[in-house]
């Protein structure tokens, strides 16, 4: 583990263990967010319902970000998201750390054109030859699981500032969600809040998160089907005010 990922950890470690209270959406404090399968542009939903019924596909969670005017030369990108149960324990289906019901289920990708990002509205910087690693971890004190994803480009990348970018698409897949060996809870309300997205540039750290604001950048929300009165999930929005803990 390199230095900076280590400090990126470090620093997300103390915002949990304050128990800070998550103030989302922050789109008016940072540029980060998070969506089902999309950009903002595309009016993707915050809220998304999981059938719950198939073994096959996956959900995608799509982390971007607009632009600051300081990501120039950046040669790494840190994001991490924490997935919790505000109602209870955090269920075995979303346990995706090794140790958990559904170890090694998780993926990621950078190719983030399949589908297309909304015909060039957000873009990708990524080019061929840019790596993603992805870690999952379960805090069995706080039952929360939190999920890195690491880009390391081939070559610093600079991007331009105020133009919106995907960054990265964690996929949550549908494996041993039905049959006798499933793992329970797939249908449960989760929040997947995304706790930082940092940026390590040949000039230092740049942190698009909202550590000093004790606050959370964005999350989204699995609804139960029963939840919201049978809503289809593009037709949900998020309670106002605070977002879950």
């Amino acid at each position: 583990m390199n230095l900076v990922r280590m400090q990126a950890l470090a620093a997300l470690g103390t915002l949990i263990l304050l128990g800070v209270a998550a103030v989302g959406p922050a789109s008016a404090v940072t540029p980060a967010w998070l969506r089902w399968g999309d950009c903002p542009s595309g009016q993707a939903p915050y809220v998304r319902m999981f059938a719950c019924d198939t073994n096959e596909g996956f959900h995608r969670i799509t982390i971007g970000m607009t632009a600051t005017p300081d990501l120039v030369n950046v040669k790494g990108v840190y994001l991490y998201l924490i997935v919790r149960n505000d109602s209870g324990p955090l269920p075995e289906w979303w346990r995706l750390d090794p140790a958990g019901c559904r170890a090694g289920a998780l993926q990621a990708s950078i190719g983030l054109d399949d589908p297309p990002y909304e015909d060039g509205l957000c873009f990708n910087v990524w080019q061929g030859g840019d790596t993603l690693e992805t870690y999952a971890f379960y805090n069995s004190v706080s039952d929360y699981l939190l999920i890195e994803a690491f880009v390391k480009p081939v070559a610093p990348v600079t991007f331009q500032n105020g133009r919106s970018y995907a960054l990265a698409e964690v996929r949550i897949p549908n494996d041993g969600t039905t049959g006798p060996s499933a793992c329970g809870g797939c249908q449960t309300d989760i929040v997947v809040m995304l706790a930082t997205a940092g940026f390590e540039t040949l000039g230092g750290w740049v942190n698009l998160g909202t550590w000093q604001e004790l606050a959370w950048q964005d999350y989204i929300i699995v609804a139960e089907p029963t939840g919201a009165a049978g809503a289809p999930a593009d037709s949900l929005t998020r309670s106002p005010g605070p977002a879950p803990r």
